[in-house]
């Protein structure tokens, strides 16, 4: 997209001599005119080859302005949409039940005519989102094996704005501008409906992320360093956990350009796969604190305390979180007490406090949401100790286990002087 943008400014400056051009070959086709004009203004790629696709485009934007005038088209737009099969592609039979019995299980990158109308016809016909035409560089892949065909895979360019994958690699405006090109997206896996494979998903997600570099360099003449991918608000994304991606939060909803602000399509889970370990040094990206660390103690005195602990809770307005942080400082002070106990404490807390719990359900208001921000930060104290110990309520844990410092044996010590509410012989070593 960057190099499509870099076209066009390049045209912009340069519109005196594009205008002196286009006169001299008034009678030349659109086709002949972006060879022509790339070969002046050097538009090449990294294999060298003129890229004709992004100059016309960009041309046809002037002429879009007014600022310029082509020659009329000589052909037609194709508007048939994808090539597809006259039948669907024939079911696979006799597929075993788990991968390592498999017989001929093959990866074919789509290339010929033959195999883009045998992926777009599975996409058609058993994808829940169908075929579509894909942006940017791309490269699509189908499962073949003595059984028939098992499923396919493809990938594209990469959303053009994503919050969560933004945040994450902490690269600024500039940065993704230039390297966008880098991130490929992940944009359409297909498992067929009728296999019943074990770990088939996560196995052959495995082999085409390890060949697609290699994919890459051969037919574009560059290799991407990060691979992201949308899971739908009905599914799991057991494959992907599985294969190593990383959860990084929701999309806003708004597609892939995101026009404008409206959230017209379903807010979807980002997950994001490094092909290359060292991408951000690839990428010219500073490294980042990625796992915070929290001391222990820290933030839990002073009044502000619950602000710190549940403030940044999710629950679909800021000022349902202020009242959560508030709740909470009222219950604290009345612990063991009705909340009419607390020494200062005023009518209209007392009355958000209860239409917080009433309309919990209605409003979509979860322990895990009001919880999350708190564990949180429960997580980021845990990573600046060697040892944890995560008690259950109940757990009966003996002072004879071999333990390896002596916080951990005070730790112990003063969890096995605690009164128990029902015993149980639990007996945990912690490593």
């Amino acid at each position: 997209m960057e190099a499509q943008h870099q076209i066009l400014r390049t045209l912009r400056t340069s519109e005196p001599a594009l205008l002196a051009t286009l006169g001299a070959l008034s009678g030349k086709s659109r086709t002949a005119v972006s060879g022509i004009v790339c070969e002046q203004l050097g538009f090449y790629d990294a294999r060298g080859r003129p890229q004709r696709a992004g100059c016309m485009k960009a041309l046809r934007t002037l002429e879009a302005e007014s600022r310029i005038s082509l020659p009329p088209t000589q052909h037609s737009l194709n508007i048939a949409g994808p090539r597809l099969l006259d039948a669907p592609v024939a079911e696979p039979v006799e597929v075993p039940e788990r991968v390592n019995q498999l017989q001929e299980l093959e990866i074919v990158c789509v290339r010929s005519a033959q195999d883009h109308a045998i992926w777009n016809t599975l996409m058609d016909r058993e994808h829940p989102r169908g075929v579509t035409t894909f942006a940017g560089a791309q490269l699509c892949y189908l499962f073949k094996s003595a059984h028939g065909y098992l499923g396919a895979i493809g990938f594209s360019a990469s959303a053009l704005y994503l919050k969560p994958r933004d945040a994450w690699m902490a690269w600024t405006d500039a940065q993704r501008s230039q390297m966008l090109y880098r991130v490929v997206n992940l944009s359409r896996f297909l498992i067929r409906p009728g296999v019943r494979c074990k770990n088939l998903a996560s196995y052959l997600l495995g082999r085409v992320l390890r060949r697609l570099q290699a994919d890459f360099q051969a037919r574009y003449a560059y290799v991407p360093y990060l691979v992201e991918t949308f899971v739908g608000p009905d599914q799991e994304g057991t494959c992907f956990k599985a294969a190593n991606f990383l959860y990084l939060g929701t999309t806003q909803g708004r597609g892939r350009p995101a026009p404008v602000n409206a959230c017209t399509r379903s807010k979807k889970k980002v997950y994001v796969y490094a092909l290359a370990r060292d991408w951000r040094a690839q990428l010219g990206v500073s490294p980042v604190a990625l796992h915070p660390r929290l001391e222990v103690g820290a933030g839990l005195d002073g009044a502000h305390w619950a602000e710190q602990e549940f403030g940044g809770a999710q629950l679909g307005d800021r000022r349902r979180s202020a009242r959560l942080a508030k709740s909470a400082t009222l219950l604290a002070q009345t612990m063991g007490s009705p909340i009419t106990a607390a020494v200062h404490w005023e009518p209209a807390a007392i009355r958000g406090f209860y239409r917080f719990i009433e309309k919990a359900d209605e409003l979509g208001i979860t322990p895990r949401k009001i919880l999350a921000p708190h564990r949180q930060r429960t997580i980021e104290r845990m990573r600046t100790q060697q040892t944890v110990l995560c008690v259950q309520d109940g757990t009966d844990i003996r002072a004879t286990v071999p333990v390896r410092s002596a916080t951990v044996s005070k730790s112990l010590a003063a969890t096995r002087r605690r009164p128990r509410r029902r015993a149980c012989t639990c007996m945990r070593r912690w490593p």
